[in-house]
């Protein structure tokens, strides 16, 4: 009986799986505008405080980081003074975030334009959370897309008193 050909369906099964649960993996790049529209919270903030979740949090077996930012200019989606967001902690084969990574003076009083969206999968709450994958991004040479923002939040408040505007009209 020959155990080659079934070995090596295992050896080539084995490999492509690891592979492809192994890496983060992000589907190109997105702009600005559509991560806008896809999130439910955009804001840029000031990292005030960071907390670790130790393994085990939120049954996925991973370690996650509360991290709380003073709301400097909100965009969209919040009108809070302080958001915590959670990530999971980036560990370089994941799609973790994790702010201020590599900064040898740590991350708090760094500023980021933060893209986020409410869920509930990594704790039994709705939170707003963010990923390796979303537009997050420190706001160090970010001033154009800083500027881009505020142009498309006030377009997206112009849609929605234009929506309220026509829906009242309507009534009359």
């Amino acid at each position: 009986m020959n155990m080659k050909k079934p070995l090596a369906i295992y050896v080539v099964c084995f490999i492509f799986l690891v592979q492809t649960v192994s890496a983060c993996s992000c589907s190109g790049s997105i702009t600005p505008q559509t991560s806008f529209e896809n999130s439910g919270a955009v804001f840029l903030g000031k990292i005030i405080d960071i907390r670790e979740i130790e393994s085990g949090s939120g049954g996925m077996g991973e370690t996650y980081l509360e991290t709380d930012f003073e709301v400097i200019e909100s965009f969209k989606g919040t009108s809070e003074k302080k958001i915590t967001i959670l990530t999971l902690k980036n560990t370089g084969s994941n799609c973790g975030y994790t702010f201020g990574f590599g900064d040898p003076e740590g991350p708090i009083g760094q500023e980021y334009i933060v893209y986020a969206d409410y869920t509930d999968y990594i704790t039994e709450d709705t939170q707003l959370s963010t990923g390796a994958c979303s537009s997050t991004k420190s706001v160090i040479g970010a001033e154009n897309e800083i500027n881009f923002l505020r142009e498309l939040a006030q377009e997206d408040k112009t849609n929605i008193f234009e929506i309220i505007w026509k829906w009242f009209s309507n009534l009359f």
